[in-house]
C-alpha cells in the first residue's frame, strides 16, 4: 500500500490499512519520528472502552443527577483523558428529557422552594430580611 503527502502535511491512509487496524475519525496518535523516513504513529485511545460504555446517569427525585458507573479514580488522582468527537457523539441525549417531564424551569423553581423551606426550617428564619 502506498499513500501520497498532499499540501499542509496531510496525508490519507489507505482504507483498507484503516479498517485492519480499527482506525476511525476522531481518534487521537502520537506520533514518533524512527530515522531513515520512518514515521510511527500509535492510538493513544482505543474507540469504545468498556469503562465508559457501562456509565449511566442516575436521578433521584431531590438531588441533582449523578454519573455512576464510570472508572474510578486511580492512586494518582482521576484519570483524564482527551475528548474525541466520538465520545461527544456517545453523549447526545444522555441529558434528554422524558415525554411528559415537567419542564426543567419548574422543576428548578420547586428545588429551589424545598431548599429554601428547609433553611428556613434549619435556621428558623421565617420570611425574606
Amino acid at each position: 500500500m502506498t499513500a501520497t503527502l498532499y499540501n499542509r502535511g496531510r496525508m490519507v491512509i489507505p482504507a483498507r490499512a484503516r479498517k485492519e487496524a480499527g482506525l476511525s475519525q476522531g481518534d487521537v496518535f502520537s506520533v514518533q519520528i524512527q530515522g531513515d523516513g520512518r514515521i510511527l504513529l500509535a492510538r493513544l485511545e482505543k474507540p469504545g472502552e468498556p469503562g465508559l460504555a457501562k456509565a449511566r446517569l442516575l436521578r433521584r427525585k431531590g438531588t441533582h443527577p449523578v454519573l455512576v458507573g464510570a472508572r474510578k479514580p486511580t492512586d494518582e488522582g482521576i484519570l483524564l483523558k482527551p475528548v474525541t468527537t466520538a465520545m461527544v457523539k456517545r453523549g447526545f441525549g444522555l441529558l434528554k428529557r422524558k415525554h411528559g417531564d415537567r419542564p426543567l424551569a419548574e422543576e428548578w423553581a420547586e428545588h429551589k422552594r424545598e431548599e429554601r423551606e428547609r433553611e428556613e426550617a434549619k435556621y428558623g428564619r421565617h420570611g425574606p430580611r
